[in-house]
């Protein structure tokens, strides 16, 4: 898809991400059917874009917990709140969140072309994954002198089981939407040549 006015409707915005984060709480267990059970995983260029807003949405629901939770047991362990961070993460969740249904729901608003929009936020994507392994990692050097920092670390497992399947499908996306995108300009340049046959 071409890129287009770079103008996003908030209101229908926030109406699709209501919706959407519904489906996601509703609709997860879908995604761990899909991509738990699935054997050999699929590769190359396949429309997963359902499952890639319920996923990313699921991926929103388990960091909200894991932030309440977090806070908590941090707060109860050593007496401080370690927000800084945490806070800077969830921002740019709910801005990935916004920006996937951008491209997903609203792509002619898209300044880039869509497949570039794509392919950022897999790369946002995969950056979240690597950092849920960094945090359990992190959490497991600890239990022992502070057990209570076993429920964060698990927490962390559970964005892991999620992200997993939400970086492949944001793969197998992107590449959908690169390979759709080079047919419809396939079409036009055909549509526009009087010499070639028609599409």
């Amino acid at each position: 898809m071409a890129s287009g006015t770079c103008s996003v409707d908030c209101a229908a915005l926030m109406s699709t991400m209501g919706t959407s984060m519904k489906a996601g709480l509703c609709q997860m267990p879908a995604v761990y059917r899909d991509w738990y059970t699935t054997c050999p995983p699929p590769c190359g260029a396949v429309d997963k874009l359902s499952l890639l807003v319920v996923a990313f949405c699921a991926h929103v629901w388990i960091n909200i917990i894991a932030y309440l939770v977090g806070t908590l047991i941090w707060l109860a362990t050593f007496g401080t709140l370690s927000i800084g961070s945490d806070i800077f993460n969830f921002i740019l969740t709910i801005l990935s969140l916004w920006w996937l249904l951008t491209f997903t729901h609203f792509g002619d608003t898209c300044c880039l072309p869509q497949w570039v929009n794509a392919l950022i936020f897999t790369i946002v994507v995969v950056w979240f994954t690597i950092a849920a392994v960094i945090g359990a990692v992190g959490y497991i050097t600890f239990i022992n002198a502070y057990p209570a920092l076993t429920i964060p670390m698990l927490l962390y497992f559970w964005d892991l089981s999620i992200l997993l399947p939400l970086a492949h499908y944001s793969v197998l996306s992107t590449l959908w939407i690169r390979a759709q995108a080079m047919v419809d300009a396939t079409v036009v340049v055909k549509a526009a040549d009087p010499l070639l046959p028609p599409p």
